[in-house]
């Protein structure tokens, strides 16, 4: 059996110790109610995903049934729990009819992940390109747009809205930052570097963001001639070879996947140790 303490803050029990007899995914404590979205632990976990709601004390008093690719709750500005379906083309958002035990449809968003709303927006939206408020209708607005900024935030795992328009974001990597309005004059204009690679490089990928993190006049661009994947290594390395004939030669390659001779032969590749003194 799963025995499950909800905690209102550490150390701060808010019920007793109760019996829950579900396989856990996401929860989520709130109003008096805890929602839980999981699987019976005497069923195949492939059973399609349920949503479970208790009382405070530990009393159930529902549980309705999920869509396979339902996995996460948020919480809106208006303190109500909403649930999150991922789609083809993007997130449907349920809110929870408790008297009649259903969920009802709100509305759908495009493709990001979806958080916590703060005191400004109903939800928040992390996309590729941006950071956008939710208003409860659907409808959007930018909060930062990354590449006007010249951020580079891969693979956020989470935003939390604290107050006066800062935004934590913890990464990957363990990194984390806030980010903070700033005034458009302010901001400096950083030459831009492109870093060539075949497939992901985690171990390059983290030093980059850093990089960029505390440089103020250069920021850097991974570009990954596999595309995340769609092409594999061999194509990818011809389309770096093409293009590095042509003339479109990016500014520094990552050679954890290829070999670097080929290039030196070739002269494309300059002797750094110059630029470094003793």
């Amino acid at each position: 059996m799963n025995w499950l303490r909800v905690s209102q803050k550490a150390n701060t029990p808010l019920s007793s110790v109760f019996d829950t007899e579900t396989f856990a995914q996401s929860t989520l404590c709130t109003s008096g109610y805890l929602y839980l979205i999981g699987t019976d632990i005497y069923t195949p976990i492939n059973i399609t995903n349920r949503l479970f709601i208790f009382t405070e004390s530990g009393d159930p008093i529902c549980s309705l049934d999920l869509p396979d690719s339902a996995h996460h709750m948020v919480l809106g500005n208006d303190g109500q729990v909403y649930v999150r379906e991922e789609t083809a083309t993007g997130n449907d958002i349920f809110s929870i009819d408790l008297s009649a035990k259903s969920l009802e449809y709100q509305f759908s968003s495009s493709k990001g992940e979806i958080y916590d709303g703060d005191e400004n927006f109903f939800l928040l939206l992390d996309t590729d390109d941006g950071l956008y408020g939710l208003n409860s209708d659907g409808t959007s607005m930018p909060i930062v747009i990354w590449s006007e900024c010249d951020i580079s935030l891969s693979e956020r795992k989470d935003v939390v809205s604290l107050s006066n328009g800062l935004y934590f974001c913890l990464l990957r990597f363990g990194l984390s930052y806030v980010l903070a309005p700033a005034d458009p004059a302010e901001a400096k204009t950083k030459t831009r570097l492109a870093l060539a690679s075949v497939g992901e490089i985690e171990d390059v990928q983290a030093c980059v963001m850093k990089f960029n993190s505390f440089s103020q006049d250069y920021f850097i661009e991974i570009v990954d001639y596999t595309n995340d994947g769609t092409f594999s290594d061999e194509q990818a390395i011809i389309k770096l070879n093409t293009e590095i004939v042509s003339g479109n030669t990016p500014d520094m390659i990552c050679f954890s996947n290829l070999s670097p001779f080929a290039y030196i032969s070739r002269g494309y590749l300059i002797d750094m140790q110059k630029f470094f003194s003793t």
